[in-house]
């Protein structure tokens, strides 16, 4: 059974192949078919070096992929300093300036250290996330 053409992988670069795929095995698969159908590679083409190269870079970009996601954040986002500022010029009138957010960030991430500074840094996210999205009086 063919698979329906939708996407030109042999038109793509290395690196629009890699984030098409991402860390998802049904697109990597998806491209995997599309590729062989559209070069004419037949079961004797594909051999045990192709099958390594393929997998190498699977496996290589995935891992890539879980370990940013999975990364801590070392610095506030723009969005986390925006709103440091909007909360500072609602609650005294005057925006707090990035140094002095980032200092106060940092400050809290040096307190909590390890495991704590993984779940803190996942809490202000969240906090950040919800003050960005919401207004003062939803709060």
């Amino acid at each position: 059974m063919a698979v329906p053409k939708m996407t030109d992988f042999l038109a793509m670069s290395d690196p629009d192949l890699l984030a098409y795929c991402g860390a998802d095995a049904s697109k990597w698969a998806e491209a995997f078919c599309r590729i062989k159908e559209a070069r004419g590679w037949s079961a004797a083409d594909i051999n045990e070096g192709l099958m390594i190269g393929w997998f190498a870079n699977v496996i290589e970009h995935s891992q890539q992929v879980r370990g940013a996601a999975q990364a801590p954040l070392r610095q506030p986002t723009e969005d986390m300093l925006n709103a440091a500022r909007d909360w500072s010029i609602a609650k005294y009138g005057r925006g707090i300036g990035n140094d002095a957010a980032i200092g106060v960030w940092q400050a809290m991430l040096a307190a909590c250290g390890g495991a704590a500074q993984e779940a803190t840094v996942e809490a202000l996210r969240l906090e950040f996330d919800f003050r960005a999205n919401t207004s003062p009086d939803d709060r």
